[in-house]
């Protein structure tokens, strides 16, 4: 469980980030906190996204969950609970103007992206067992129209190929094989910037015009 200083340190690096000025991906150092920006290009296959099976780069779910409370009077309110989002943890390129690159590790990442309400989806209201396994976790049992039933809002991003974010974080360079395409069709070992956070230092991944 995060601690109040992690919380508070990882809120310093979503402010922060939003102020820091983009360098070229071709000027990264080792151990060296830059923002860079660019294309966003799959890795591997696209993944598909929970709520809407939206086929994506990057995707982020996340829930608003209504509690009803009542006071010491018998007054009833309400209590909308915002767990932390769900995010998709494979990995994926960032290319520069320059046609630099660098690749992105975001499992330890907050993601500033744009949310859309996407509750009347037909996926989020069919019952699913995926979404039943991720509502279960939060002790919500999901039921069919669970969406339109005003209980439970489901919020959604995704990133598509080709576009652009801005990154923030600590790289270090070092070697990643290329397979396939990305290597001219021959296997490589090449030296790259690569970005993974911690929790106590996490990426930062949103918009290029998010500043």
């Amino acid at each position: 469980m995060m601690n109040a200083l992690q919380a508070l340190r990882r809120s310093y690096w979503a402010w922060s980030a939003g102020r820091t000025s983009a360098v070229p991906i071709s000027s990264l150092r080792s151990g060296r906190r830059a923002r860079i920006e660019g294309r966003v290009e799959r890795l591997d296959a696209d993944t598909l996204s929970l709520f809407t099976q939206t086929p994506c780069v990057v995707h982020v779910e996340a829930l608003r969950i209504k509690h009803h409370r009542y006071g010491p009077y018998g007054n009833h309110y309400v209590v909308w609970e915002t767990p932390p989002p769900r995010c998709s943890e494979h990995s994926f390129w960032v290319t520069d103007d320059s046609g630099s690159r660098a690749l992105i590790h975001p499992r330890q990442a907050i993601f500033k992206l744009p949310m859309r309400d996407v509750s009347d989806h037909p996926h989020v209201n069919d019952n699913n067992q995926e979404l039943r396994a991720l509502l279960a976790g939060y002790g919500v049992v999901a039921t069919l129209y669970i969406g339109l039933g005003e209980e439970v809002c489901f919020l959604e991003a995704v990133v598509e190929q080709g576009a652009r974010l801005a990154v923030v974080g600590t790289p270090e360079v070092k070697p990643v094989r290329l397979l396939g395409a990305d290597a001219g069709y021959r296997d490589q070992l090449v030296s790259v910037p690569q970005f993974a956070g911690t929790p106590e230092s996490p990426l930062i991944v949103m918009p290029v015009e998010n500043r």
